[in-house]
C-alpha cells in the first residue's frame, strides 16, 4: 500500500500537532518530536483511506473528531476537546444568559446525559434529573452525538419546542417530552429568604463570574432582615469558576487558611490558594447542604468549610469531580481542556472519586441504588472530627435525597399538575390572600385529588391510580406547590417544595451542632 500525500488535511494535522508538541506538553516532548510527527502521519494515512476507500461516505470533520475524542476518552472523564463555537457558548453560559432547554450534560460512551437541569428552567419545571439519558431528539436516535451537535439541537429561540426521548435508570420504558425552549438565567443565586425568623436560606446554583458579588448582596439582605444562622444550598451546583469558590470560602474562614490546593506531575500545576482576612460572616453558624449533584467548585467550599470544622454538611456524598482542567485556546477559535492536577482539600483529602475510563463513570452515581461508602484514608478537621478520603465530600449527616417515581414523571411530562392548578385556582378566588397561611394550613386533601382524578380522565391522559396513591405525598405536593405558583409566583412554589424537604427539615433542625462548630472557631480567632 502506497503512503498517500499532498492533501489538504496532512497539513493541518502537522500543525496541530506542532501546537500540541510545543505549546501543551513542553521540551520533553520536544525530544520525541520526530515519532509523534511519524504517528500523525500515520494517522492521516488512515483518516484519508477511510475518507477515499470506506462503503458509505465519511466526512473528514467527524473523523478528525473521533480521532481527538478517542484520545482525550483514554485519559480521563474530564479532559475534553470543544470547537469554536462550543466554546463561545461554554462561555455564554456563565456571563449572561442564553436559549435553551436549560440542562448541564456530558456525552458519555456516545450518550448524552443529563448533568444537572437549571432551576427554574424548562427541564426542571418538567421533571428532568441528573443522570436521564437524551437518546432522541425529534424522533431520530442521537447515540454517538459529538458535544457541538448537541448545542446545534436543543439550544434555539425562547418559545420554540423540541421533542426528546429519555432513557432513566432503573425504568424500563422510554420517557417522552415537549420542551418549550426558554431564557436560561445565569445568575448564581436564585432563591435568597428566611426560612425561619433566625434562619436565613441561600440557593446557589453555580459559581460564575458575578457569584461573590451576588453572596454578598444576598448575606447583607438576610442580615437586615434578621438572619443569625445560615442554610446555604449547594444540592445540584455543578461547580463552575474556581476563584468563585475561593472568594466564597473566604468569606466564612479567618486570613491565613488553606481553602484548597492542587498537584500534579509537574510543578507547575501545583497551587496552594490561602483565605485572606475579608472574614466577613465567620461568626455566623452555618450548614452546607450537598447531594450527588454537588460537584467541582461546589465541593472545594463544602471540603474547606468542613475541615476547619467552620460548617455542618448535611444529605448525601457529593459528585466527586477532583480533576482540574486548563483551557488551551487555539488559533481558530477552538480549545482544549486537559487534566493537569487533581483537588485537594485542607486537611488532605482528594476530592476526586475514583474512575476506570468513562463507562459507568456518571451513570453510577445517579443510579438510585447506588449508596455512597466512606473509602480512602481517614484524616482528621481542625478539631479532630474523622473526615474520609478517596472522593467527593461525605456528609456530616446523611439524609438521602426523595425522589419520584414513573408515576408522577408521566403527569410531570403532560404539564397536568400546571394545568390543574390554573383550573383549581380560578374556581377558588378566596385562596389568593395570605401565602404564609396557605404555606401553613392549607391541605390538598381527599376532595381535591378526586377533582384531579376527575381532571385526568376528562382530559383523556391515562394514569394509574395505585401507582399514584403509592406517591400520594408527592402528588399532594407538586398541586400545592403549582396552585402557590400559580396565585404567588415561582419563589412561593419553591418555598412549598422546601417545606415537604427532608434534607431541609433535618437541617433546620441541627443547628445547635452547627453552633458548636462555630464555637470553635470564634475562640481560635480570639486566642
Amino acid at each position: 500500500m502506497s503512503k498517500l500525500k499532498g492533501t489538504r488535511l496532512f497539513p493541518i494535522l502537522v500543525i496541530i500537532v506542532a501546537s500540541l508538541v510545543g505549546g501543551i506538553f513542553g521540551p520533553y516532548i520536544l525530544a520525541s518530536a520526530k515519532n509523534l510527527y511519524q504517528k500523525a502521519e500515520l494517522l492521516f494515512n488512515i483518516m484519508e483511506l477511510i475518507e477515499n476507500n470506506y462503503v458509505e461516505k465519511v466526512e473528514q470533520e467527524r473523523l478528525f473528531q473521533n480521532a481527538i475524542d478517542g484520545m482525550l476518552k483514554s485519559l480521563d472523564p474530564h479532559s475534553y476537546y470543544v470547537n469554536a463555537e462550543d466554546y463561545r457558548l461554554m462561555q455564554e453560559r456563565y456571563r449572561g444568559d442564553y436559549q435553551g432547554i436549560g440542562i448541564t450534560f456530558d456525552v458519555i460512551e456516545g450518550v448524552l446525559t443529563v448533568i444537572s437541569t437549571f432551576e427554574g428552567g424548562p427541564s426542571h419545571k418538567l421533571g428532568i434529573r441528573a443522570g436521564d439519558q437524551i437518546i432522541e431528539v425529534s424522533g431520530q436516535s442521537i447515540i454517538g452525538i459529538t458535544n457541538e451537535k448537541v448545542f446545534k439541537l436543543l439550544r434555539g429561540p425562547q418559545g420554540t419546542s423540541v421533542d426528546i426521548t429519555i432513557r432513566r435508570l432503573g425504568q424500563e420504558e422510554l420517557l417522552h417530552f415537549t420542551i418549550v425552549r426558554d431564557k436560561i438565567p445565569i445568575n448564581s443565586i436564585y432563591y435568597k429568604f428566611m426560612i425561619t425568623p433566625e434562619i436565613g436560606y441561600i440557593n446557589m446554583a453555580r459559581f460564575s463570574q458575578t457569584t461573590s458579588s451576588e453572596l454578598d448582596e444576598a448575606l447583607d439582605n438576610l442580615k437586615s432582615g434578621g438572619m443569625q444562622r445560615l442554610l446555604l444550598d449547594l444540592r445540584n451546583n455543578h461547580g463552575g469558576y474556581l476563584l468563585q469558590a475561593i472568594a466564597v470560602s473566604d468569606k466564612f474562614l479567618p486570613g491565613g487558611k488553606k481553602i484548597v490546593y492542587t498537584k500534579g506531575r509537574t510543578a507547575k500545576s501545583e497551587e496552594i490558594y490561602i483565605s485572606t482576612k475579608k472574614d466577613t460572616y465567620i461568626d455566623i453558624p452555618m450548614i452546607i447542604l450537598l447531594n450527588k449533584g454537588s460537584a467541582s467548585a461546589s465541593e472545594i467550599v463544602a471540603g474547606a468549610m468542613q475541615d476547619y470544622d467552620r460548617a455542618l454538611i448535611v444529605g448525601e456524598r457529593s459528585f466527586g469531580k477532583g480533576l482540574v482542567q486548563n483551557q488551551y485556546r487555539f488559533s481558530d477559535g477552538s480549545a482544549l481542556f486537559l487534566t493537569t492536577a487533581k483537588y485537594y482539600t485542607p486537611s488532605g483529602r482528594l476530592i476526586q472519586r475514583k474512575y476506570k475510563g468513562n463507562t459507568h463513570y456518571f451513570e453510577e452515581i445517579f443510579d438510585d441504588e447506588w449508596q455512597p461508602k466512606k473509602e480512602g484514608d481517614v484524616f482528621t478537621t481542625a478539631h479532630g472530627r474523622k473526615v474520609y478520603g478517596g472522593g467527593g465530600i461525605n456528609p456530616d449527616v446523611e439524609v438521602p435525597s426523595d425522589y419520584y417515581g414513573k408515576a408522577i414523571s408521566n403527569l410531570l411530562q403532560k404539564n397536568m399538575f400546571f394545568a390543574f392548578s390554573n383550573e383549581y385556582v380560578a374556581e377558588n378566588p378566596h385562596l389568593a390572600q395570605d401565602f404564609v397561611s396557605f404555606l401553613r394550613k392549607f391541605e390538598v386533601d381527599q376532595e381535591i385529588i378526586s377533582k384531579f382524578y376527575g381532571f385526568l380522565k376528562n382530559n383523556n391522559v391515562e394514569y394509574n391510580k395505585e401507582d399514584l396513591e403509592k406517591e400520594l405525598h408527592f402528588v399532594q405536593l407538586l398541586l400545592k406547590a403549582e396552585i402557590a405558583s400559580k396565585i404567588w409566583g415561582r419563589d412561593e412554589r419553591f418555598k412549598v417544595i422546601l417545606n415537604s424537604d427532608k434534607q431541609i427539615n433535618k437541617a433546620l433542625n441541627i443547628f445547635p451542632q452547627a453552633e458548636q462548630l462555630i464555637s470553635w472557631m470564634v475562640s481560635d480567632k480570639a486566642a
